[in-house]
């Protein structure tokens, strides 16, 4: 999953992911907005985010959360 408020950033970073062979990316462009789409969805392999985005999370914040509900 790309985390990134910026469009074109997160475009890149995505367009860059989907070159590797057997890679699934989902984007959300806020931090809220990957936790949502986490809980109903399940975990993922790798969480790529920014830290300063829009709204009441931080990257990081997200970051935690993921990390603690899905240690694995």
């Amino acid at each position: 999953m790309v985390v990134e408020d910026e469009l074109f950033i997160r475009i890149d970073i995505a367009d860059t992911l989907r070159g590797f062979p057997g890679l699934e990316v989902i984007e959300a462009s806020t931090a809220v907005e990957a936790w949502s789409y986490l809980r109903s969805n399940g975990p993922l392999d790798v969480l790529y985010t920014d830290h300063r985005m829009p709204g009441s999370m931080t990257g990081s914040q997200l970051a935690v959360i993921v990390q603690r509900e899905y240690p694995e």
